[in-house]
């Protein structure tokens, strides 16, 4: 066996678990707003123990209704037991244990959702709290101590073989714990000891309910981005406290609090595709490990079963918690188990699936278009394959051709180019993109498995397409660049052109547009040596504003750290042989010396054959996909490809 420490069977309170492998858990929003179990969770966790995770730990179950910011499993009353009871059903024919995890988010908690001020251990402002929450008195804190032993209990009647006690990631538990967020001075406050009485008293009380044969895990943070917050040395203390008050496992974690741009937090909760350390908090895991002696969980953006592998033979940690990747590809564990890594869809850690969420939306993956569908890991084959033609093989149109043939189409694929990629290619070119480099060959042996038929170096015309006799032509021409409107304009260089045709550059280059592909674009070739210097037209508040927290933090970090410079609030009036003139904002003109410029300012989407097609009217279906459509992100480009393509 490739990995056989992963696929080693491990036993936790008398329970032997299959392998190392933990479905780590995570929201989705797939059940209902009452937390009552929907069949889209359902099947979302047999597609995974089906798959091969040994142990399975829910998303955040939470205990008092009035209490959760967002929507979740539920464990708060008694007609919960017989939906939650589903999940344990799902699981166990596979050999599989499941956990619930449970919580209440206390001052997290928004008043919008609740209707009323959230409570925490101190009524102190808080970079955590949306609003300053009241302190609780003793009586309530009696009261959430048996809500968290009647959820346990609730999980226990469902059929769960646990629980995962939430301590992490600034719910009520670590509100409790942390010296940043408890200021309290009575029993549940001051030293170690008194503001551990909390989740230890919940643990005991557990097990005195649910008895020996129950599993109690505890998840909390290794170390917290917070003033006078958890930091590793404490967190081996907490973890030592935890086990001596009875817990089965310890899982560590991380909060990454509140971000500032262009600032990182060592240790960050879920590392982004900017994050080039991998695995970031296994070593949290292995200084909590060093001090006791029940299993530890280690978690932070496993991505590859050799590091998982790697962690577990090093002694670093005794089970691996897998999320992100296990949104992109449910049968992580099958192809891991069966030494076929490159099989495994790699997630590209572009926390898309956080970011919907944070919007209200239900979890999505961008690479997984098909992650929450009922019928998640099956494409039903069509009873009327018609002939596809797809014309653009970028990210939208790889996606929806291999969809297409899956479902037993017909499929003709167009390329103008020598090679299939699009900006799908040119944007996994930077040193940094190696997760992106990895989709992008996943998905190119996919097409080259599909019985796609793949034409390059043509244009796919309406003459040409003519020849091919479709039924459907999906149009997936994507964006080009918009142009440069300044006198001197044609001097800069398009930034697709330096990627995909390495066009020489100077020593020091000049980038007009810091969206996401300047930006990029800056730190690589900072990368590379050269001095870089980023303009954009908008205030930095406002530069990449709608992305990831994480993302935006991090990129600007990583430029920072690389000596590229930022002007915002410029914009750039003429491009001469000596570099670029700008308007600053208060009116004044600068020159900015350069001996490369790039065109960074945006795309626009590719629709001239799209049109084109519909008014010639040939009888062909004519669909678009992709930033043909609009322009947007890689998330948007697959997720639109895929549905068309499913349902063709």
């Amino acid at each position: 066996m490739r990995y056989p420490r992963l696929f080693a069977p491990v036993t936790i309170r008398g329970h032997e678990i299959p392998n190392r492998l933990v479905l780590a858990p995570m929201g989705t929003k797939f059940n209902h707003h009452d937390g009552s179990i929907s069949d889209r969770y359902v099947n979302f966790l047999r597609a995974r123990a089906q798959a091969g995770a040994g142990l399975l730990l829910t998303e955040n179950t939470h205990l008092r209704h009035e209490y959760t910011e967002t929507t979740s499993m539920g464990a708060y009353h008694d007609r919960l037991i017989c939906g939650l009871s589903q999940l344990p059903q799902v699981v166990h024919p596979f050999g599989a244990k499941i956990l619930m995890q449970i919580s209440i988010h206390g001052g997290t908690a928004s008043r919008r959702v609740i209707g009323k001020r959230p409570v925490a251990p101190s009524a102190i402002e808080c970079s955590l709290y949306p609003q300053a929450p009241r302190k609780l008195n003793l009586e309530e804190i009696e009261e959430l101590i048996d809500a968290y032993v009647q959820g346990a209990w609730r999980a226990q009647r469902a059929g769960f073989d646990g629980v995962e006690v939430h301590g992490a990631h600034g719910y009520l538990i670590s509100q409790f714990i942390s010296p940043h967020t408890n200021r309290r001075s009575d029993a549940y406050g001051g030293n170690l000891d008194r503001r551990m009485r909390f989740p230890s008293e919940i643990v005991r009380r557990i097990r005195k309910l649910c008895g020996e044969g129950f599993i109690i895990g505890f998840k909390y943070n290794g170390f917290e981005n917070l003033p006078g917050g958890v930091d590793p040395a404490l967190a081996c203390r907490i973890g030592s406290h935890m086990e001596q008050a009875g817990v089965d496992y310890l899982h560590v974690a991380s909060l990454g609090g509140p971000i500032k741009m262009g600032e990182v937090p060592e240790y960050p909760a879920v590392p982004s595709l900017y994050t080039l350390e991998r695995n970031p908090l296994l070593v949290l895991a292995e200084k909590v490990k060093a001090g006791v002696r029940v299993p530890v969980i280690a978690a932070g953006g496993f991505n590859l079963p050799e590091d998982a592998e790697a962690a577990l033979a090093g002694g670093a940690a005794d089970l691996i918690a897998v999320g992100r990747a296990h949104l992109a590809d449910p049968a992580w564990g099958y192809n891991a188990r069966h030494g076929r890594p490159e099989e495994i869809r790699p997630c590209i850690k572009c926390n898309q699936c956080h970011l919907v969420m944070r919007k209200g939306h239900l979890t999505q993956c961008t690479v997984n278009p098909a992650l929450g569908e009922l019928e998640e890991c099956r494409l039903v084959r069509t009873e009327h394959p018609q002939r596809v033609v797809v014309v653009g093989s970028g990210p939208a149109g790889m996606e929806a051709a291999v969809t297409a043939a899956a479902r037993g189409h017909r499929v003709t694929l167009c390329e103008k180019d020598r090679e299939v990629g699009g900006n799908l290619r040119r944007g996994s070119i930077p040193f940094f993109k190696e997760d992106l480099r990895r989709y992008f060959d996943y998905i190119r042996r996919r097409l080259e498995r599909s019985g796609v038929q793949v034409v390059l170096n043509r244009e796919g015309d309406v003459e040409f397409l003519k020849t091919l006799v479709p039924d459907v032509v999906v149009v997936a021409t994507g964006a080009e660049m918009s142009p440069l409107k300044v006198p001197g304009g044609e001097k800069a260089l398009p930034v697709v052109n330096v990627l995909a045709d390495r066009a020489p550059l100077g020593r020091r280059v000049l980038i007009i547009g810091a969206g996401f592909v300047g930006c990029e674009m800056g730190w690589h070739l900072a990368h590379e040596g050269r001095q870089v210097q980023l303009v954009d037209l908008l205030p930095e508040a406002e530069l990449l504003a709608e992305e990831h927290y994480v993302n935006r933090a991090t990129l600007f970090y990583q430029l920072n750290r690389a000596g590229v410079s930022l002007l915002c609030s410029a914009s750039p009036k003429e491009i001469t042989d000596r570099g670029v003139l700008v308007t600053l904002a208060d009116g004044q003109e600068r020159l900015l010396a350069a001996d490369s410029v790039i065109s960074c300012v945006g795309f626009r989407p590719r629709r001239k054959l799209y049109q084109e097609l519909l008014r010639e009217g040939n009888g062909w279906d004519v669909y678009p996909a992709g930033d043909c459509v609009k322009v947007e992100n890689l998330h948007h480009a697959i997720q639109a490809a895929h549905q068309l393509a499913r349902h063709l």
